[in-house]
């Protein structure tokens, strides 16, 4: 009886999941300029793509759903828009 019930909550999960709109994400510009904030150069970060966060996680982080990353061009340093938060 328990396998069953295991099943049926799967296959709603599975259903409330399909249900739910596909996350769209704006495409940033490809490349921007900014001071980096570890080398201080004035350089050239190409963007790395989006990372989607649940929404109790963004919440919880007070930072927004959807952040972009991008790397410097002289460093190599990874950096985030977590700095925007909500």
């Amino acid at each position: 009886m328990h396998h069953a019930t295991s099943n049926a909550r799967i296959a709603q999960d599975d259903a409330a999941r399909k249900a739910r709109p596909a996350m769209t994400v704006a495409q940033p510009p490809t490349e921007i300029t900014a001071t980096c904030p570890t080398c201080g150069q004035v350089s050239t970060f190409t963007y790395l793509g989006a990372q989607a966060w649940p929404e109790r996680v963004a919440a919880k982080l007070n930072i927004d759903p959807i952040t972009h990353s991008w790397r410097c061009d002289c460093c190599q340093t990874t950096v985030t828009d977590l700095h925007k938060t909500r």
